[in-house]
C-alpha cells in the first residue's frame, strides 16, 4: 500500500495531514514525531496519535508501531485516551480535554465510551526518552494513580505518559523509552 496521508488534529488544536506508512496491508508504521512539532507541555495534546490507531482499526490493520521521539508531549496520553473515548472529570465532575495542564485536574475517568482495541490488532509504541519538569513528571505520576484507581489496573508511568496511556488501555508493548 506504500504512504497514505491523513488528516489528525494537531497538538495545538489545529488539523495536519500526517503519513502513514504500510508494509503490505496488514502493517502500518506512524512516526508521530513531525505532529508533535511546536507543542506547548500544558496546552498541547496527542488526540491525533489516538484519530491515527482508530483509522487503523477502520482499515483493517493487525500491527501499528508508532514511533513517539524522546520530547514528547506531557499530556499523559489524555489527548490519546480522549479520541478513543475516555472521559476526564475534575472533583465537580466537569468534563476536561485532553492536555498537560489537565492532568493535575482528573479525578475520575469515565470509561463507559471507551473502544477497544480489536483483538486482532498488535500496537507497539517505539519510545524516546520523556524529560518533563519536576512539576509535569509528578503529574504523569498523579494521572497514573488516577488511572490505576479507575481500571484496577497496574500503570507503568515510567514509559511516559502516551506509552503508560497505551499499554494500560490498549494492551501496547512499549519498546525503549526510560521515560519520567
Amino acid at each position: 500500500m506504500g504512504e497514505r496521508p491523513l488528516k489528525v488534529w494537531g497538538p495545538l488544536g489545529e488539523r495536519v495531514t500526517v503519513s502513514l506508512f504500510f508494509l503490505g496491508a496488514t502493517k502500518l508504521f506512524f512516526d508521530a514525531g513531525p505532529l508533535l512539532k511546536g507543542w506547548d507541555p500544558l496546552f498541547s495534546g496527542t488526540y491525533g496519535i489516538g484519530e491515527v490507531l482508530l483509522e487503523a482499526c477502520v482499515l483493517g490493520v493487525e500491527h501499528v508501531v508508532v514511533r513517539v521521539p524522546g520530547k514528547s508531549p506531557y499530556d499523559g496520553g489524555m489527548g490519546i485516551l480522549e479520541a478513543l473515548g475516555v472521559e476526564f472529570l475534575d472533583a465537580q465532575g466537569r468534563r476536561l480535554s485532553g492536555m498537560g495542564d489537565n492532568l493535575k485536574r482528573v479525578v475520575t475517568l469515565d470509561l463507559c465510551n471507551l473502544i477497544m482495541k480489536p483483538r486482532t490488532l498488535e500496537v507497539e509504541v517505539a519510545m524516546g526518552c520523556e524529560e518533563p519538569s519536576s512539576s509535569l513528571g509528578e503529574d504523569v505520576q498523579r494521572f497514573a494513580r488516577v488511572i490505576e484507581r479507575c481500571t484496577g489496573e497496574r500503570v507503568f508511568w515510567h514509559h511516559g505518559g502516551v506509552g503508560m496511556s497505551l499499554e494500560t488501555f490498549w494492551g501496547a508493548k512499549i519498546i525503549g523509552g526510560e521515560g519520567v
